[in-house]
């Protein structure tokens, strides 16, 4: 009968008038499976499914053991009873449980990697996992979506790969539950990630958008075989229990999640979105943080700029910066800004539309036609006076440049007759915010046109005056044909911006106006209030130049400009005829050209010598206190130039996330890292280099380790480590360096791990725990040592168990959870603690699981109960520590009734019992509460009543 239906159905296929009656068989279809799942599980055991993860193919996951069951359904990968199959039951069961388990945990020893029956099960777990990642974040924003990405399990499992590929049928997978449970990726994404697939993605994912309509489109029965398919979700990260003063609820939505959002093939083989109210034209281009279109507004019949948010699962950095954008734009009303027009969302991504500009934009313009002084000067006004109302509306751009500022006029027209508009406001801020998106020491913007402050990343310095900077070196620029400082990578750029008096215009440009050079080189000064008081000066003393009148704000630079050159110069020959003298002032003094005259007695003689060590220790003292001022300087400089590179690093960090291809990063991080690599290697490595040295060399290796650069990760973790070395010797007592030195042991312990030199990883391991157990020994108070410690122990768990000796694994994870403990006693409120103790709990239970050694998965189990009761003492309005607590007692009563202990079954049944009520009640519309609750109340009525 199943089979006639199917044959029904896929004659249907092709007929829009079937639809009502393709519906009718679908519904019969999914009553028939969940009646085969009812079958297949007994009564006392279907509760715990009431509540499936949605299926994979329309239904393909949700009813993995009933088509196990039946040859005719059948579509698991494994035979029914097999172990292979009740490795995916046992993994899908721990999901059901409430925690999430790491898929290592579930993999059977007896297969080495790379084995095909081991990458076959690891596939299927990949695709579980994905599915249960998915489902969750979309009802908990807590929980990380970048462990959810093929990148990283592919980083986990290398085995994945064919040939380094990822298979097109885990990327399909992928996009499927993205799509299903409301992340919405677009074509573009996967086409940038995944280049060599290319040719088929986008029909693949084509495929996959017209199954899952139809999926989402499809009329379930209200309730089959007793079960209610409608499910409502719940945000329990972010909505309190009624009975803790929140509301208790949010709004409900069907299993299949929201609805898709539609997609119409681009030009260039991606996805246009579709929105409502606009007709989507064609890509224009990419934003600091988002895809621009050209598009129609329907009501209003006019073209505007659709900016549109490209991340997909945007950080919350991203999507605050395109949060500032929006509202700075919304609040700026000046002919010079382009204005807004609306800001809306679509599938729970931001977008927003504002005036359409179509003459390009001023550096496309410049390529083409060099404008003359006199237009310079009127279009750097004009933008002055606009930059200046932003500030007056307390907003900073941080981001001006030549790219940013676009033309309203035809593309041919000269460059007076266009109306310049700044846009991009990515990067914008409020003069009074306390905080913003950026991390602390971050440089964004182009380093060409950043002011020096900002390539410092001296956030707090950051004010109007920088945009004042910017503004000349556009000036800068529109004069001479290129930016202040330019140089062969980004790291000598900012170096250049920091320390680098930029060149006189006139140097190119003989003929240039002094007033206007001097105009410019004012708003290059390094210091900020050496420049214009602000860029309402700046437009005043260029309207001068332009009518005429003698300048207001740069007179007293210009006139100052030659004598101070004088002065330097002067001051440039005092010190090299100083250094002469100095360089041979003691040899003359010990070799006169003239002998001196014979004393009158030995006593004279006495004097005589007394006085020629006395002028000469005072000129060694000159001497040495010179020397002692130029390694000031030098140690200033390379200060200021190891700030530059940390705050690249930082850059880089930002801007590369994890699971960035190498195909895109690639340039970028041979013209960056290497440039660092050189810089930090020329460097002084004895106990006078600053201890920001070693902390770059231990950042530039974490970027090399991320982009599958092994050798230069460990060189520069091996520099790191040399550097620390010397500086904890020197100052044993400083707890700081030997703080510094362990971190790094970590961090090569962790590359070498990933190598699979697990010797070597060992070792670097130990003698991290070997000074972190020294410095809690010394200091049991502070918090970061005792954290650190437990991170140590976890790796060196890892590590052994990874290289096949997982029996001594075990030592080292429980010091890590009995750290982890005791921390979390002292520290409640620390929401890393909790996620550093699953990671523990999971890879020892993982270990347990493998080797048969129920008591100590028994004890594991007791032990992370406990732990999450006590979080949830005192964090009570976090539902997940309850959950978490709550799965672990749940599993412990399975245990334990498997080992013929029913009473203390029973009792931990209650426990698991307790707390799903409560979870139940406080959020009655959270499906999975309802699901683990009706699980936990089967099984304990099966006990009770055969005892």
């Amino acid at each position: 009968m199943l089979k006639r239906m199917r044959c029904l159905l896929k004659k249907s296929q092709g007929m829009s008038a079937n639809v009502p009656f393709r519906k009718k068989i679908r519904g019969i279809l999914q009553g028939f499976r969940l009646l085969a799942i009812r079958q297949h599980l007994g009564p006392h055991e279907y509760e715990r499914w009431r509540e499936f993860p949605e299926c994979r193919n329309g239904i393909r996951k949700k009813l993995r053991t009933a088509m196990a069951h039946s040859p005719s359904m059948k579509i698991s990968p494994f035979e029914p009873g097999t172990e292979l199959e009740k490795v995916i039951d046992r993994f899908e069961h721990a999901w059901h449980s409430g925690i999430a388990p790491g898929i290592g945990a579930f993999l059977p020893t007896q297969y080495t990697p790379g084995d095909p029956v081991r990458v076959k099960l690891l596939r299927e777990l990949v695709k579980t996992d994905l599915e249960f990642r998915w489902r969750q974040s979309a009802s908990d924003r807590s929980f990380a979506r970048a462990s959810s990405r093929l990148e990283y399990y592919a980083d986990l499992f290398p085995e994945l790969l064919q040939h380094g590929i990822v298979p097109l049928d885990l990327i399909t997978e992928e996009y499927r539950v993205r799509q299903r449970w409301g992340d919405h990726p677009g074509y573009a994404e996967y086409l940038a990630r995944f280049p060599e697939h290319a040719g088929y993605l986008a029909t693949s994912l084509q495929r996959i958008d017209a199954e899952l309509a139809v999926e989402f489109s499809r009329a379930l029965p209200a309730k089959v075989g007793g079960l209610d398919n409608q499910v409502a979700t719940q945000d329990e990260s972010t909505v309190l229990p009624a009975k803790l003063g929140g509301s208790g609820h949010i709004s409900e939505s069907l299993t299949a999640g929201p609805p898709l959002a539609l997609v119409v093939d681009s030009p260039a083989g991606g996805a246009l979105p579709q929105i409502p109210g606009y007709e989507i034209q064609e890509e224009l281009g990419h934003g600091g943080m988002g895809v621009i279109y050209k598009a129609r507004q329907l009501s209003l019949h006019r073209t505007v700029a659709l900016k549109f948010m490209l991340t997909d699962g945007p950080a919350f950095a991203d999507l605050r910066r395109f949060q500032i954008e929006a509202q700075a734009m919304a609040r700026l009303e000046h002919p010079n800004i382009v204005q807004i027009h609306e800001i809306g969302e679509l599938d729970g991504r931001p977008f927003l539309t504002m005036e359409y500009v179509a003459g390009g934009n001023l550096k496309q313009k410049t390529a083409v036609e060099r404008p003359t002084a006199r237009q310079a000067a009127n279009l750097v006004e004009t933008l002055a006076r606009a930059v200046h109302a932003a500030h007056g509306q307390k907003i900073l751009h941080r981001d001006l440049k030549p790219h940013n500022i676009l033309l309203v006029g035809a593309i041919n027209a000269p460059l007076d007759q266009c109306v310049p508009k700044i846009t991009d406001f990515g990067l914008a801020k409020c003069v009074d915010e306390s905080a913003g998106p950026t991390l602390s020491g971050a440089v964004l913007g182009t380093p060409n046109y950043m002011a020096p402050e900002q390539a410092e990343g001296r956030t707090a310095d950051i004010g109007p005056l920088a945009d004042v900077y910017s503004l000349g070196a556009i000036l800068y620029e529109l004069l001479t044909g290129r930016p202040p400082f330019e140089a062969g990578n980004v790291l000598d750029v900012i170096l250049k911006v920091i320390n680098d008096e930029p060149e006189a215009p006139s140097r190119t440009q003989p003929t240039l106006s002094r007033d206007l050079e001097a105009i410019c080189l004012k708003c290059l000064q390094k210091q900020p209030l050496e420049r214009y008081p602000d860029a309402a000066a700046l437009a005043d003393d260029l309207r001068r130049f332009l009518t005429g009148k003698p300048l207001r704000y740069a007179a007293s630079y210009k006139s100052t400009r030659l004598y101070g050159w004088r002065v330097a110069a002067t001051a440039a020959v005092v010190g090299l005829v100083l250094g002469l003298v100095l360089a041979s002032g003691v040899s003359v003094i010990l070799m006169p050209a003239t002998p001196p005259a014979a004393p009158a007695d030995w006593q004279e003689q006495v004097v005589q010598e007394r006085g020629r060590a006395d002028d000469n220790a005072l000129l060694a003292q000159r001497r040495a206190d010179l020397l002692d001022q130029e390694k000031a300087a030098n140690r200033e400089n390379l200060a200021k130039a190891l700030a530059a590179a940390e705050t690249l690093l930082e850059k880089a960090d930002a801007v590369f996330p994890a699971h960035a291809p190498p195909k895109e990063t690639g340039a970028l991080l041979q013209e960056i890292l290497p440039s660092i690599d050189k810089f930090l290697d020329v460097q002084p490595r004895d106990v006078n280099a600053p201890r920001s040295l070693e902390l770059s060399w231990r950042r530039l290796g974490g970027l090399y380790k991320r982009f599958a650069m092994p050798q230069q990760a460990e060189q520069a973790f091996r520099h790191a480590i040399a550097l620390s070395k010397v500086r904890a010797d020197e100052f044993p007592k400083e707890p700081l360096f030997r703080q510094d030195l362990a971190g790094h042991y970590h961090q090569l312990g962790l590359l070498m791990r990933t190598l699979d030199r697990f010797e070597e990883a060992e070792q670097a391991y130990r003698e991290a725990i070997r000074l972190g157990e020294k410095l809690v020994e010394d200091d049991p108070v502070d918090v970061s040592y005792r954290r650190e410690l437990a991170r140590y122990y976890q790796g060196l768990g890892s590590d052994l168990e990874r290289a096949g000796r997982a029996g001594e694994s075990v030592v080292p994870y429980e010091q890590a959870l009995s750290l982890l403990e005791k921390l979390s006693a002292a520290n409640p409120g620390d929401a890393d603690l909790p996620k550093a103790w699953e990671s523990v709990q999971n890879s020892l239970l993982g270990h347990f699981r493998r080797t048969d050694q129920s008591r100590g998965e028994e004890k594991v189990h007791r032990w992370s109960a406990e732990f999450w009761e006590k979080l949830t003492l005192n964090n009570a309005a976090i539902a997940s520590y309850r959950r978490k607590a709550a799965g672990h007692y749940h599993l412990l009563g399975m245990l334990l009734i498997n080992s013929g202990r029913p009473a203390d079954a029973e009792k931990v049944y209650r426990q698991a019992l307790a707390h799903k009520e409560k979870l139940h009640q406080d959020f009655p519309k959270v499906s999975d509460y309802q699901s683990t609750l009706g699980a936990t109340l089967n099984n304990l009525a099966i006990l009770l009543r055969d005892r």
